[in-house]
């Protein structure tokens, strides 16, 4: 385990190649997934000014531990002492019903790893049941 705290868990590659973190908590305002989604993309590319959505790749509905939210994929550049690495990062986003609490999962690595990585988070992934609804 990388980072634990009373709304997430961060768990990282055994490899260092890359990491998932779970997340949720309160909000307010009160968001749906997709206003959720599009602010989490502005910040992302405020952060990474060359964010994209990976390939043909489109947002798509889905339900993780029971939640119903958005799937999608983002790439962009990571750059330190003078190096980079093409990455990505693979998201959910959720909220219940009225939007008073949000959802979240979020994977980045290499974007040379990042079919390893989902396929070692998978079991994590299906595992999840929230403790807030």
């Amino acid at each position: 385990m990388s980072a634990k705290d009373n709304e997430s868990i961060t768990l990282s590659d055994p490899n260092g190649l890359g990491f998932v973190s779970v997340a949720s908590g309160a909000q307010n305002p009160h968001l749906t997934a997709q206003q959720q989604q599009a602010e989490f993309d502005a910040e992302w590319k405020a952060k990474y000014p060359d964010t994209v959505s990976c390939g043909s790749l489109r947002p798509t509905l889905g339900s993780l531990g029971g939640v119903q939210g958005i799937f999608w994929q983002l790439c962009f550049t990571l750059v330190s002492n003078g190096r980079s690495l093409p990455a990505e990062a693979s998201m959910f986003v959720g909220a219940n019903a009225d939007g008073s609490v949000w959802y979240g999962v979020i994977l980045i690595s290499a974007q040379s790893y990042m079919q390893n990585l989902t396929a070692e988070s998978a079991p994590i992934l299906k595992g999840i049941q929230w403790k807030l609804k």
